[in-house]
């Protein structure tokens, strides 16, 4: 019978000697070119490097010219310095590190590519991309788009939550999420998709709500016709006012918000849980927006209550329904498409399912990389991360960022990215 496995075993052995040739006819191919450009061999140089086909160890051109060195087979690897892992190896290990602990990634990965990584390797990557990270982060909200570039939008949707999450520290922390779409399109019967879905994660409110904003002034070209529609639970963060400060930054006119309607019902069936029968009346109140209605169904659930615990309950209840009833008013009777909105709860899934009731612990730092990680992943942005071109261009940020003498300024100005994109700006232009 044939062993499948000793056969994947030869062909892998075929590959990994392929893979070296290619790297040495690589090397032999640049010779003629950069002794041409004035570069200098100085030696050749053993490196070890875990690639997909397996643990690699081959020898390269060292190359010098002006006292600087060019080593042309790892450029072409995408290999930096010290680096251990190729980066399809890392994309391999962050993909599966979403699903699953570090062990049994380590697990895997030895199951389907002989590859030996330890549990401590995973997580050092995992590292390493909470770095890359906040990079990303700080490349994206200094860029900028030609204007004639922006998109116009008639109607822009925005949701925000946060998601509570135990730490090792033996806290919770809350992830603050927030969602930015342009409506929803049928992609089947009874199958709809969100357009233009961006999603927005980390642990400071801050730093989400600007990169936020920052991915919205960036992408659409906002007009006076242009109308928000947000939706959340009120919470702390989240509320009404916290979204109007959003829709004067963004300079829109029109805005829509909306109690989120999951939310509501889950606080009048709270709410009404010893008395279930008078559920229905504020349902009622709440469909047909109807504020006599409301007070009926207040006034009746009031004169059930027997203990100055539901009374007190009760008093909260009702204040925060009187207040904040106004938005609780239909999609239909706002003439406003259904289509996109309440849609945050459901996308809260994702990160609930690796990061909550399985028994883990994670640092603040930890969390934070994970989620973002998974939301990029969704978008299908993960390979970006480790492959994207943004990765030179902050480079270029950080040197014109490190050419800049605050000796000469007329205020003690901290070390900041904001006068390297002014400046990158006028050489863009």
């Amino acid at each position: 019978m044939l062993d499948e496995r000793k056969l994947l075993v030869d062909y892998s052995e075929e590959v990994r000697r392929e893979f070296l040739k290619k790297i040495e006819e690589y090397d032999e191919s640049l010779v003629l070119t950069l002794l041409a450009r004035g570069y200098t061999l100085k030696n050749r140089i053993q490196r070890t490097v875990v690639f997909l086909v397996g643990e690699i160890t081959f020898y390269r051109n060292r190359w010098y010219r002006d006292g600087e060195l060019y080593i042309p087979v790892d450029e072409w690897l995408g290999l930096d310095k010290y680096d251990r892992f190729s980066k399809e190896v890392e994309v391999t290990m962050l993909d599966l590190s979403l699903r699953m602990s570090y062990q049994q990634v380590t697990e895997v990965l030895s199951t389907m590519y002989h590859l030996s990584i330890s549990s401590y390797s995973v997580f050092s990557v995992l590292q390493r991309a909470g770095e890359l990270l906040r990079n990303q982060r700080d490349f994206m909200i200094l860029s900028f788009t030609k204007e004639e570039m922006l998109r116009p939008i008639d109607v822009l949707y925005l949701e925000g939550d946060d998601v509570l999450v135990k730490t090792s520290g033996g806290t919770n922390v809350h992830l603050h999420h927030y969602i930015v779409h342009c409506g929803s399109k049928e992609v089947g019967e009874n199958r709809f998709c969100l357009v233009e879905k961006k999603e927005f994660v980390g642990l400071s409110i801050s730093k989400v709500r600007e990169e936020m904003l920052s991915y919205i002034q960036r992408t659409y070209k906002i007009t006076e016709s242009t109308l928000l529609i947000t939706n959340s639970d009120g919470g702390v963060g989240y509320s009404y006012r916290s979204f109007c400060n959003i829709a004067r930054e963004l300079k829109i006119k029109q805005h829509e918000y909306f109690w989120d309607e999951f939310h509501v019902l889950r606080e009048i069936r709270r709410a009404t849980g010893l008395y279930p029968e008078q559920a229905s009346l504020f349902f009622k109140a709440i469909y047909n927006h109807d504020r006599d209605k409301l007070k009926v169904a207040l006034d009746t659930l009031e004169s059930c209550l027997q203990t100055d615990k539901e009374i007190e309950s009760f008093q909260s209840f009702s204040k925060r329904l009187r207040r904040d009833f106004i938005h609780t008013k239909s999609c239909e009777l706002r003439g406003i498409s259904k289509g996109g909105i309440g849609i945050i709860e459901s996308n809260h899934r994702k990160l609930t399912y690796r990061m909550k009731n399985r028994g883990m612990y994670w640092s603040d730092t930890g969390a934070e990389t994970i989620a973002k990680l998974i939301v990029l992943e969704k978008q299908g942005e993960l390979r970006d991360l480790i492959f994207g071109d943004w990765r030179k261009e902050f480079e270029e940020f950080e040197e014109l960022n490190n050419t800049v003498d605050w000796r000469f300024s007329h205020k003690r100005i901290p070390k900041t990215y904001e006068p390297t994109a002014k400046l990158h700006a006028k050489l863009k232009l």
